[in-house]
């Protein structure tokens, strides 16, 4: 939601009870420094009842309210980490998946990485795991020094452009 709409609760519900009308399975997205709202497990309780909502892409700041969604919801509901440095404790602990963003970057590695995590092959994930991490010092870099504060995301999609994938602009230019 746009910053000034600070919808409560039981509008979140209702929304996914209307897009739920169509038929097709919800992939419900909590990500609360961009949305605004944080889907908490007590909000995902209530979702429970759209027969659609079958997934989540958890992009949370707390691993401990990630860690309480997955016990308490785990048995219904499809989590994907949206931050591959929560994924291995996540993975661990059921996740379906992941939704990383810099598989759009280094891919191989990002495939790599979660094969090793979800076979338990912990200490063989770590190689590639440095990879994406070494990718996301250098969007995040201040080398760069993004105009604004989703600056880095433009430097991932042109990295993307590099490989020969063309992801457009992350927003109209102004």
């Amino acid at each position: 939601a746009p910053c000034f709409i600070a919808p409560r609760n039981v509008e979140i519900v209702q929304y996914y009870a209307d897009i739920a009308k169509v038929g097709l399975p919800i992939m419900i997205y909590s990500i609360p420094e961009k949305g605004h709202h944080n889907l908490d497990a007590d909000l995902i309780e209530d979702l429970k009842a759209i027969d659609e909502v079958v997934a989540i892409k958890d992009s949370a700041l707390s691993l401990p309210q990630m860690i309480e969604t997955a016990n308490r919801h785990s048995d219904w509901l499809a989590i994907f980490p949206g931050r591959e440095g929560y994924a291995p404790d996540m993975i661990e602990r059921g996740a379906a998946g992941i939704t990383a963003m810099m598989m759009n970057v280094v891919g191989r590695h990002v495939v790599t990485w979660y094969e090793h995590l979800a076979a338990g092959r912990w200490v063989d994930s770590r190689a590639d795991g440095r990879v994406i991490d070494a990718a996301y010092g250098i969007c995040l870099s201040k080398t760069f020094k993004p105009s604004r504060p989703t600056g880095h995301w433009r430097i991932m999609k042109e990295s993307m452009k590099i490989r020969g994938v063309d992801a457009g602009f992350m927003r109209r230019p102004f």
